[in-house]
């Protein structure tokens, strides 16, 4: 399933070697029996250690099957069923426990086939339902229980549903095939993750719903549960003092798992360790309740570079060039605070290198100490260096004078691990004087007589971070200490404003973003480094508004805020900006601008049946005939992959005539003018003329997130002939309606010399506007319109023409 590899870079896959399933109630008849629930360690690929000597995992999920995917065959001996025979008894939809006339082969219920064939289970899936076996060494015998019993029963359940349930995407046949369950019990089917403790304690898996589709439904409803890890009551104790593992075992969450729209987020807590394994569960459910699952074993294994960086790093700095000690923070800073080690860490080395104004002064000095004499200021910085000998507990940078406006910039690294230098060979895991020896000729052998060398700190294997200190005049506008929170938009959600002369407006004081020295106030202007969004700023509020975007991936940016005050001095700070995408459907820019401009989709009589492809909607050129315009979708959707829906989006339509046949359908319309087609398995709209007369047709188009987008499209069809099959008339005609009286439809004829826009109106006698029977531009010949009249009552009626310059009035009556 290379969906899976994809999704979640499996660096092993693995199948539960045992499930532990809810115990099965007892035959109506009487016999015994207790369900063991099989509690095992869950050893993934590399899993050893002491972690699994203190914790366990229980698997008691049932096991999924779905009418028409065949049979699924599974190894009694992986379902910690190894010496059973038979079935002892089953249970159906947690009802009493049945009998079966045969313990190796039978249906149970109306819901599964099953059989047992040596070391082979093999179940096959008639109707939905649940189905819980009980397999034993002695299925014709009671079943025994306890540690020494010769008959314990082993349950196993299995959950089926039907053939219009969700199912997994990816699989070989995905649900059609009769080989859908083989594949899903099978051992590829399930994904693990590895998580590392510290380096990569957490992961997301986004777009969730590209793993499940649904015959039926539009929609699915995810949940997920991450299964806790059953380690000693006293774990910790044993973790801190070695403490003997208690004999009673308590649940504990090592993972969390959260879903956030479509994206499940899988994260490592606390409490978990290297050698911790337990399961996740995905499940999409429809609205029937029947839902497809997908398991994803996860384990948690140790990091790879004992020394990392934690959240007590040092962030960038900025004084005034009149600080001192009184006025500002200028104690020595423990570089080592940024610095977290791992288990079993030898001493440490720290290096620290100070780059001034843009590396115009540059201090790398391999002392212990050193100070950094800088433009901005001046530092006193201790480090390990490169003496072997002195490996140092701590880092400092300590400044002891600022003396004017500039940067410094600060690179502090930490390491225990050891290389030798370039041109010399040895692989020291310590420090050792004469670990590494040159090789004088370059030909690889190092017994040449070459010089040897101590071994020296390898920065590359461990860890480092950077901050800046940043020196501005006394007046320059400071940014304060209070956060400025990310800024999270939704591409077709609400805009957000940040005020920055008050960050957080529930605390009582204002929670400034900049330090205004001169009390003149300041300005502020705001740039996106990627158009995301729009910002705009009224006075100090500045207003994020999203871009509409469908990509997938959340789209982010970083917006610069410059305050600047009544000296023209400047500084700015940064706001990080995410942009998820959109959850609804829209129409499209090119079908909009084609709408605003009045454009009708018109037809004459006679002519063959027009079909328009709704993902890729081509319509008449007038500059060129023999070039349609092509406008794309009608619609744009952010969830476009889903399964056969074409761009992810369920269609339907609507129809307002005058008059609907009784034999119209949903997807079906037929009127006086047309039958209007739709095919939402393939988004194909199609029209086919029958006689003078309009509609108006809608569109609406549904996603998965059950969110729709709907367009309305006018519809004509006209009677006339072009200039090509008759003689054009010379001027503007309008004919008498005929017939005249009429109940309740009649038909008025116009000709036009030229191509041009053609307006034709029915009033009442009072002059209200009672129909529009054109509207828009026409070719030039003899055209024909049916106008219907069932919602109007009895009387005259006046319809007008215009055609260029000309206007022409005739009467109707109307008599029912």
């Amino acid at each position: 399933m290379t969906f899976l590899l994809q999704k979640f870079n499996a660096i092993n896959r693995t199948r539960t070697e045992t499930r532990a399933r809810s115990g099965l109630r007892s035959p109506a008849s009487g016999i015994a029996f207790t369900g063991r629930l099989v509690v095992v360690c869950l050893l993934l690929a590399g899993f050893l250690g002491v972690g699994s000597a203190v914790a366990q995992t229980a698997q008691q999920q049932p096991i999924i099957l779905r009418v028409g995917g065949g049979s699924a065959t599974l190894s009694l001996t992986s379902e910690g069923a190894s010496s059973a025979t038979g079935v002892h008894h089953y249970v159906l939809n947690d009802g009493d426990g049945v009998t079966p006339s045969s313990h190796t082969n039978f249906v149970a219920g109306t819901h599964a086939h099953v059989v047992v064939n040596s070391d082979n289970l093999t179940v096959t899936p008639l109707s939905a339902g649940k189905v819980k076996l009980a397999l034993a060494p002695n299925p014709d015998q009671d079943l025994t229980t306890g540690a020494d019993g010769t008959n314990n029963g082993t349950p196993i359940e299995f959950e089926i549903m039907s053939s219009g349930s969700p199912y997994l995407m990816g699989t070989s046949d995905d649900n059609d095939a009769t080989g859908y369950n083989e594949e899903v019990t099978a051992p590829h089917v399930h994904s693990t993750v590895m998580l590392t403790v510290r380096d990569k304690p957490s992961m997301q898996i986004k777009d969730i719903d590209d793993l499940f589709n649904d015959p039926n439904d539009i929609t699915l409803a995810y949940s997920v549960k991450a299964d806790p890890v059953k380690k000693a009551k006293n774990w910790k104790a044993v973790e801190a003092d070695g403490a003997s593992p208690s004999s009673d075992m308590i649940d504990v969450a090592v993972v969390t798992a959260t879903l956030s729209g479509t994206t499940l987020t899988i994260a490592l807590t606390g409490d978990a360790r290297a050698d911790d394994a337990t399961k996740v569960w995905l499940i999409a459910t429809d609205s029937r309740g029947e839902y497809a699952r997908l398991q994803i074993d996860l384990g948690a294994v140790e990091a790879a570079q004992n020394y990392y960086v934690n959240d007590n790093k040092e962030d960038d700095k900025i004084y005034r060039e009149n600080d001192t000690s009184t006025t500002a923070d200028l104690s020595e800073i423990n570089l080592a605070n940024g610095f977290s080690m791992g288990e079993n860490t030898q001493a440490v080395y720290y290096s620290v290198v100070a780059k001034a104004d843009n590396s115009a002064y540059v201090t790398d000095a391999n002392d212990a100490s050193y100070t950094i004499v800088a433009p901005a200021l001046v530092a006193s910085v201790t480090q390990t260096g490169d003496d072997p000998d002195a490996p140092g507990p701590t880092a400092t940078f300590d400044i002891t004078d600022i003396r004017s406006t500039g940067k410094v910039e600060v690179t502090v690294s930490a390491t225990n691990q050891y290389k030798c230098a370039d041109g010399f060979d040895g692989t020291p895991v310590s420090f050792v004087a004469d670990a590494c020896t040159q090789d004088k000729n370059d030909d690889g052998d190092t017994n040449d007589e070459g010089e040897s060398i101590a071994s020296e700190p390898d920065y590359s294997m461990g860890a480092s971070y950077s901050f800046t200190i940043t020196v501005i005049t006394k007046t320059t506008p400071k940014p304060t200490d209070n956060d400025i929170e990310e800024v999270e938009l939704v591409a077709d959600g609400d805009p957000e404003m940040v005020n920055l002369a008050d960050l957080d407006a529930d605390k009582a004081d204002a929670q400034a973003a900049f330090e205004d020295a001169t009390e003149g106030g300041l300005t502020y202007t705001v740039e996106l480094d990627k158009p995301i969004a729009m910002a705009s700023v009224d006075g100090s509020v500045i207003t994020f508004a999203p871009v509409w975007h469908g990509e997938k991936d959340a789209k982010t940016a970083k917006a610069t805020v410059t305050a600047e005050n009544n000296l023209g001095e400047t500084f700015h700070r940064e706001i990080d900006v995410k942009v998820t995408h959109a959850i609804a459907p829209i129409v499209s820019e090119a079908v909009q601008a084609a709408l605003a401009t009045g454009f009708t989709l018109t037809l004459n009589t006679g002519d063959p049946a027009m079909t328009v492809n709704l993902a890729n909607v081509m319509i008449p050129n007038p500059a060129d005939a023999t070039m349609p315009l092509v406008l794309g979708p009608v619609f744009m959707n952010p969830y476009p992959d889903h399964g056969t829906l074409p761009g992810g989006l369920l269609y339907v339509l609507g129809v307002e005539a005058d008059f609907k046949s009784p034999a119209s359908t949903a997807n079906n319309v037929i009127t006086s003018a047309m039958i209007v087609n739709l095919d939402p398995q393939a988004a194909m709209l199609k029209v086919t003329p029958l006689g003078a007369n309009s509609a108006v047709v809608t569109l609406t188009a549904t996603n998965r997130a059950n969110k729709s987008a709907s367009v309305t499209i006018p519809v004509m069809v006209v009677s006339g002939v072009s200039a090509e099959d008759a003689e054009l008339p010379t001027e503007v005609e309008l004919s008498q309606n005929y017939p005249n009286p009429f109940n309740p439809q009649t038909t008025i004829d116009y000709a036009l010399p030229q191509a041009g826009d053609v307006s034709l109106v029915v009033y009442d006698m009072l002059g209200r506007e009672v129909d529009v029977l054109m509207d828009g531009p026409q070719a030039a010949g003899r055209h024909t319109v049916r106008f219907g009249a069932n919602h109007l009552p009895n009387g005259t009626y006046v319809y007008r023409l215009i055609a260029g310059d000309k206007t022409i009035t005739r009467t109707m009556v109307l008599v029912k």
